[in-house]
């Protein structure tokens, strides 16, 4: 989302997840019997002059970082 800072990715991140959450989507083999949604957020406002490719690998760092920290959440990386 070109031009939006980490706070206004983390509020999108959030309504996506809610989003998810209300849809009460089944799954037997979840936790809670339903499915959900981990999300890993980077924003240049934490990386700036780095390479696209160096903010998708925060991003998708901070995704692994929110399944292992039990799923159905958002986590962003601070520091690459």
């Amino acid at each position: 989302m070109p031009g939006t800072p980490l706070k206004g990715a983390l509020h999108v991140a959030n309504e996506i997840k809610k989003k998810i959450e209300d849809l009460h989507i089944p799954h037997r083999k979840s936790a809670n019997n339903r499915v959900t949604i981990s999300l890993g957020v980077a924003s240049l406002d934490n990386y700036k002059n780095t390479s696209p490719e160096h903010l998708v690998k925060a991003a998708d760092r901070a995704l692994y970082q929110a399944k292992e920290r039990g799923k159905n959440r958002i986590e962003t990386i601070e520091k690459p």
